[in-house]
């Protein structure tokens, strides 16, 4: 960037910290919720590592989402590995939930096809026909663990900034909107509602750049095409990845 007078604004880039320091507030009241929830009960943070608060965040939440947060709130002293000597009656009553109707999307569907036909048949966008909209974008501000949202983070500040600057904040708020929307509806569609993270935004964010760099290079987003390639290589390696677990 030219040091100039617009120098000052280009220090502060309120939107990419703000969402920095939101997303980060979020980390770390959530890593504090499941510490408390761990002492209560542990086996729900192995098996389900989800709090009250970020189940409220995702796209969807399901009952069996439900059901399995209060299964194992009334048993707390239940252990995933001794799981086979569990009492009948309460192995059955898991077993119940586990195999409630739940979508996992159409990636799930077609890996099983045909004999998983009823994956398709489960309800979804449960929450988000009831009017809680929030849920379209508000995954964007979950992280699983440090590396996951130190990564997002450093690559939303190289970006961010740059196209904050350029388009402003309107926007550029506007931008990250429309991006979180799409891809976390694309993500709930392919994967069900077990998702979180920044990284469809970063993503499109990047591909922007791309795109402005080649159709406009005089706007002079000041960003290597190999940095670039190495983003969407990296997110690419993580998709096949998650695909591979899945399968």
């Amino acid at each position: 960037f030219p040091v100039t007078i617009e120098a000052s604004y280009k220090l502060k880039f309120p939107v990419t910290r703000r969402v920095i320091l939101i997303c980060t507030m979020v980390f770390l009241w959530n890593i504090y919720k499941l510490g408390n929830l761990k002492k209560t009960s542990p086996a729900l943070v192995n098996y389900f590592s989800m709090t009250t608060f970020s189940l409220r965040l995702l796209y969807d939440e399901p009952e069996t989402f439900d059901a399995l947060y209060s299964f194992f709130l009334t048993h707390p002293d239940l252990k995933m590995e001794e799981k086979k000597q569990w009492d009948p009656k309460i192995s059955r009553e898991f077993t119940a939930i586990e195999e409630s109707p739940l979508w996992q999307g159409f990636y799930q569907a077609a890996l099983r096809w045909p004999q998983a036909t009823s994956l398709l048949q489960a309800p979804w966008f449960i929450k988000i026909s009831k009017g809680e909209v929030w849920r379209l974008w508000t995954p964007c501000i979950l992280h699983a663990n440090f590396l996951h949202i130190l990564f997002n983070m450093l690559w939303l500040w190289l970006l961010g900034r740059q196209i904050e600057w350029k388009l402003g904040a309107f926007r550029y708020i506007l931008g990250m909107i429309l991006l979180g929307i799409v891809s976390n509806t694309a993500q709930y569609l392919m994967s069900g509602a077990l998702f979180l993270g920044y990284s469809g935004i970063i993503c499109g964010l990047g591909g922007f750049i791309w795109v402005r760099q080649r159709l406009a290079p005089w706007e002079g987003y000041a960003i290597p095409k190999a940095t670039l390639v190495f983003l969407f290589l990296f997110v690419a390696g993580m998709v096949c990845f998650q695909i591979g677990v899945l399968s």
